[in-house]
């Protein structure tokens, strides 16, 4: 399928005029006519490193990032005969302009366009988003989540984002050396259990395994069945089983377990509750191996407790998420330049454990951040939220009590549930860093109504419904909240009005020129069919209850010819008719 300019793939446009890609097929027909054999050679290179790669890779779609690299080859082709193109249209000038002065200057400005325009024209158009100078995301989500694990303690990530960049700051800028970073996918090999076992002193070591049992635990995967798994527990006064006890199912094609599995369980048993252990947020529910009820979320991680918990330590995430690290203007417009000072009435950074977390740049207009930054950097606001909810259901909790009702502790609540909020946007902006989820924003946007924030909420209901892939059954919903939540009836009514037309619109394509790419999706459609009745009867009853019986009459005899089998309506028909 062919990609939109908006989209990744291919834009022929991106370039202006693209002189590279008609070199190319210019040189490359010349080629074939003034030397055919040398010619047939690079053709050889360029199908055998480009589509004859494609074909033997067979890469699923998507991938996880650019796979460029695996046909450079052909790309080395290619430019070869962009040289090769350039080189025929000096020929051609040599031949046929006889003017020599004006046959050198069209030849020198040939050669120009090549080596200079055509470069400077690819700069231009793909500099900004190849710059990355002033995005901090990979070093402050690093310095963040090693931050989210306390002294000596294990960490457990999924891979190569989540991994890399922790041990860049551990080596280079020596920060939390302490944590070990234990990555899953290489948890399966022998020589990294090994490498773990060796590395720590006796006191925070958590693999006692010989190389024996190392050698036998990774040379096949452990047949399994679905069954309860415990590991003992001392001195735990909220555990008095002694032991933490959890289904475990096969994670292997149902029938076995993988070694980073076992892992796991080893390394949780070995530890004996000595040093924290930890999951990244990144890590699926199917590698934590049903561990879920004995994690708690610290931030960017979850901690494995001795004894069942609750989903949300709400101290330790409060801790991390609302703990300045340098100054506000670190948000918008950070100068690297005193990062390695301390800087007066701000806390900074720190190579030790130190709760709190780095947010540079993320408000920053001119710093370009792909969707793929933009889908990580969403892992901090589902933390917010999260901690934000967690203390909104305690207000709500405790706002429903008859009795012992503190109207101070309620107060102060609702405050925190704001503050917190309120952090998010001014570290995270919406501007910067759209939040991907229609459902997570909305959940915001009612937490801040139901604690009196009305122009809070106003302000991203506004956003939501500017939102181009929103659904039109939510649509409907932000269009009541409008009228009954925020007395904006004019807003709530222009809402409707605009998605009743885009509705009738969409009905006359589908009617003269059916489903495709090109028209209306059947998807797009049916989801439009499905609000349309909730959007008649929202624009029916705000203009009852607004006396504006007109409106909903002309509305509800549109109705009652489609649908002549609804009496209900035929009924509200006649009810306005007689008011009227």
């Amino acid at each position: 399928m062919g990609a939109k300019n908006s989209e990744d793939g291919i834009n022929v446009t991106q370039f202006g005029i693209p002189l590279a890609f008609i070199l190319g097929i210019l040189g490359m027909f010349y080629h074939a006519y003034r030397d055919d054999k040398m010619a047939f050679s690079v053709m050889s290179l360029f199908i055998m490193t480009g589509y004859a790669i494609i074909i033997y890779l067979n890469q699923d779609d998507p991938q996880p990032r650019e796979r460029d690299y695996s046909y450079v080859g052909s790309f080395f082709a290619f430019s070869v005969w962009i040289g090769v193109g350039t080189a025929a249209i000096s020929e051609w000038i040599t031949k046929y302009v006889k003017d020599g002065d004006l046959s050198k200057r069209l030849i020198s400005l040939a050669v120009v366009l090549q080596i200079i325009f055509v470069p400077l024209v690819m700069a231009n158009s793909n500099y900004h988003s190849h710059s990355r100078s002033g995005n901090f995301v990979a070093w402050d989500y690093s310095y963040n989540l090693l931050q989210s694990c306390g002294p000596n303690g294990v960490i457990f990530t999924n891979g190569d984002n989540d991994t890399f960049p922790l041990w860049y700051l551990q080596e280079v800028e020596k920060v939390r050396t302490d944590v070990a970073v234990v990555n899953l996918s290489l948890l399966n090999t022998p020589w990294y259990i090994k490498q773990w076992r060796d590395k720590r002193p006796k006191e925070t070591s958590f693999i006692t395994l010989s190389d024996l049992q190392i050698d036998r635990l990774t040379s096949s995967l452990q047949r399994w069945e679905k069954q309860k798994v415990q590991v003992p527990v001392y001195n735990d006064p909220k555990n008095d089983k002694g032991y933490i006890e959890w289904e475990m199912r096969p994670t292997y094609q149902g029938q076995a377990l993988r070694v980073q599995d076992m892992m796991i369980m080893r390394i949780i048993n070995d530890a004996s509750w000595r040093i924290p252990i930890y999951f990244a947020v990144t890590v699926s529910q199917q590698n934590r191996i049903g561990l879920d009820k004995y994690l708690d979320m610290q931030g960017l991680t979850f901690q494995l407790k001795s004894h069942k918990t609750k989903p949300v330590d709400i101290e330790s995430m409060y801790a991390n998420l609302m703990t300045d690290i340098g100054p506000k203007s670190w948000y918008t417009d950070f100068d690297h330049s005193v990062f390695y000072n301390k800087v007066e009435d701000s806390n900074h950074w720190s190579r030790e454990y130190q709760p709190g977390y780095m947010f540079r740049n993320l408000g920053n207009e001119r710093i370009y951040y792909n969707k793929q930054t933009k889908r990580l950097l969403q892992n901090y606001r589902s933390a917010y939220v999260q901690l934000a909810f967690t203390l909104y259901m305690d207000y709500q909790k405790k706002n429903n009590k008859k009795k012992d009702r503190s109207e101070q502790e309620l107060a102060d609540l609702k405050e925190k549930i704001v503050l917190i909020l309120d952090k998010m946007e001014e570290k995270i902006p919406t501007n910067t860093i759209p939040i991907q989820s229609e459902d997570l924003h909305h959940q915001v946007a009612r937490i801040y109504g139901d604690l009196g924030e009305t122009e809070s909420m106003k302000e991203i209901m506004e956003t939501l419904i500017a939102r181009d892939n929103g659904k039109p059954l939510n649509k409907v919903d932000y269009a009541n909240t409008f009228y009954r939540e925020l007395n904006d009836t004019e807003l709530a009514i222009s809402i409707l009005e605009d998605m009743r037309l885009t509705y009738l619109q969409l009905e006359s394509m589908v009617r003269s020129r059916g489903f495709g790419n090109n028209t209306v999706r059947k998807g797009e459609w049916a989801r439009w069919e499905k609000a349309y009745s909730e959007i008649i009867s929202s624009l029916i009853f705000i203009y009852r209850e607004t006396n504006k019986l007109e409106e909903a009459e002309i509305l509800l005899s549109d109705w009652v010819i489609r649908y002549p089998q609804d009496n209900n309506a035929a009924e509200i028909l006649e009810k306005i008719r007689s008011e009227g």
